[in-house]
């Protein structure tokens, strides 16, 4: 259904123009359902303007002062819409549309059953990632998941290990690593006297 708009670009009339045909082809899946009457609601200027203004669409390109919508405006409303039929708030919508590409965009929301129990569980893993990935930025990982380590461990005795990052280590300098070895040095003789002097402390009193 949707390999004619590849390469397709419009207007915003072009745009809607198509939508409207999307939901007469397909009107249970593509036309957003009133959840209070149950009727049908055909796509108008403003909605195209709202799902712009909260990001569910990309701001459309200018081209000679003229708007330009693509198939990424498109296939993201439609998907939109299809998510919002299935009880999703505007905001899970955002959040769900931007965890995918617009090949992914097509694949698992546009072109499976709206119904489908795989295309639900699908939704709830990526509202699950999502979740995680604001809990996991409240707790300071601002990339808001889980990194692998870029850290070498050297193990210089059983009780003895210094950790550098991997990166780091590329182009180090040899006044670099003289540098490094000696504020280690410096801070590990330091940390010796302090606890030494605690413990002093600690059996006189």
């Amino acid at each position: 259904m949707f390999k004619k708009y590849k390469i397709w670009k419009g207007s915003r009339k072009d745009l809607i123009n198509e939508i409207i045909y999307l939901e007469n082809e397909n009107p249970d899946k593509f036309r957003m359902i009133s959840k209070k009457s149950g009727n049908y609601i055909d796509v108008n200027i403003r909605r195209i303007q709202q799902f712009i203004d909260v990001s569910i669409l990309p701001k459309p390109h200018v081209i000679k002062k003229q708007y330009e919508y693509t198939r990424e405006h498109l296939l993201r409303y439609l998907a939109a819409i299809v998510l919002k039929n299935n009880d999703h708030t505007i905001k899970q919508i955002e959040k769900i549309l931007s965890t995918l590409d617009i090949d992914q965009v097509e694949e698992q929301i546009l072109t499976k059953d709206s119904k489908n129990l795989k295309l639900n569980k699908m939704l709830f893993e990526e509202k699950d990632k999502i979740n995680l990935s604001s809990e996991l930025k409240k707790l300071g990982r601002e990339e808001g998941k889980v990194l692998r380590s870029q850290w070498l461990k050297f193990a210089i005795t059983k009780w003895c290990n210094v950790e550098i990052k991997k990166n780091k280590l590329k182009g180090l300098e040899e006044n670099e690593i003289n540098t490094i070895i000696h504020a280690f040095e410096n801070s590990l003789r330091e940390t010796i006297e302090i606890v030494s002097k605690n413990e002093l402390e600690n059996k006189i009193t």
